[in-house]
């Protein structure tokens, strides 16, 4: 489930959607921003039997930085999500990280907290137009290992 027009959960309806697909017992990838959701919220989607669900979150930085590319996105509700992630039984969790000129110096810091709430970490390169001006060193070489 991805969104074509904003983020899948925040479909009025998520909830109920994604229990009809339990129901049906089908596999399923949510990727999300992971943002603006309460705890409550996320309390009762981890609720919910998510064995043949992958996770891929769409963080691209740390509290720093996130916020400039994923506008809007408040730092907490993200954290809420990955600590409660952390420890819900899914099939897959994946933390993916766009790299960006100004979140370039945070990759490392980014893939600690992956691997802290037990998420596979992908940073990619963004192919926007604002990373035209990646020059990619041989120190930034190592974070896609």
């Amino acid at each position: 489930l991805c969104g074509c027009y904003g983020d899948a959960i925040f479909h009025k309806q998520f909830i109920s959607c994604a229990k009809r697909l339990i129901e049906k017992h089908y596999y399923v990838t949510l990727v999300t921003s992971a943002a603006n959701r309460p705890e409550s919220w996320w309390q009762e989607f981890f609720n919910l039997d998510l064995q043949k669900w992958n996770l891929v979150f769409s963080i691209d930085g740390i509290e720093e930085n996130n916020h400039l590319y994923r506008r809007g996105a408040r730092w907490s509700t993200i954290e809420t999500a990955l600590r409660l992630a952390s420890v819900a039984t899914v099939r897959s969790r994946e933390w993916k990280h766009l790299v960006f000129p100004y979140n370039k110096h945070t990759v490392n810091i980014a893939k600690e907290l992956a691997s802290k709430y037990n998420f596979k970490f992908n940073p990619v390169e963004s192919t926007r137009g604002d990373s035209l001006y990646f020059n990619e060193t041989e120190e930034d070489k190592k974070l896609w290992v």
